[in-house]
């Protein structure tokens, strides 16, 4: 009777072939610290209803910014890419899977190797009010943002950062947002961030 290789040798095999491969270029998003290499997955944590939208647009500001200094796929990207291999049914549900607290199994550890996804990149909305001071209006946002090792298979870092503005009429958590996941990006990948001046004009479209 033939015995099912175990995950964890599986993975070994994996890593192993692709150290044994021709070398293959993969952008590393960013020089910082807390960049890990490789080609990233990237997507927002939806725990709150209300927030999904703000969430998923702090991940699409995250992604626009990682993406000139490495490889970012979306979702929607590595599902185009696992169709074609045939991939939906590990790929659907641990998608889901992330957007709600989540991280891959050993067995999707394997799948994404094989797409040459080094690390999972979750964004989250921490904080999202609005407070009144004596003389004007405060708005807090917080972003979390964590960075999840395929290979290693456990979270490589975590960021977080809150910002507050006061009396930004007309778009004030849209600019909090922004703020906030600036300063995130200056940490994962310095030189990165983008430019507050170029978003206001896209916002005003």
């Amino acid at each position: 009777m033939r015995r099912r290789a175990s995950p964890a040798l599986l993975l070994a095999l994996v890593l192993g072939l692709g150290a044994c491969a021709p070398a293959v270029v993969v952008p590393r998003p960013g020089t910082g610290p807390y960049a890990p290499p490789g080609r990233m997955l990237l997507l927002a944590r939806e725990g709150d209803v209300l927030n999904r939208g703000i969430a998923t647009r702090a991940a699409e500001l995250v992604a626009q910014g990682l993406r000139p200094a490495g490889e970012v796929w979306s979702p929607e990207e590595l599902l185009r890419e696992a169709s074609v291999a045939g991939g939906l049914p590990w790929a659907l549900p641990m998608l889901a899977r992330l957007r709600q607290g989540g991280w891959p199994t050993e067995d999707e550890r394997i799948e994404l190797l094989r797409f040459a996804v080094t690390g999972v990149i979750v964004t989250e909305i921490t904080t999202y009010d609005q407070v009144w001071g004596r003389y004007a209006k405060f708005t807090r946002v917080g972003v979390e943002v964590r960075g999840f090792d395929v290979a290693a298979g456990g979270i490589a870092w975590r960021l977080h950062r809150t910002v507050e503005v006061e009396d930004v009429r007309g778009r004030a958590f849209e600019y909090a947002v922004e703020q906030a996941v600036a300063q995130v990006l200056a940490a994962i990948a310095p030189g990165t961030a983008y430019s507050m001046v170029g978003l206001w004009r896209v916002w005003r479209r």
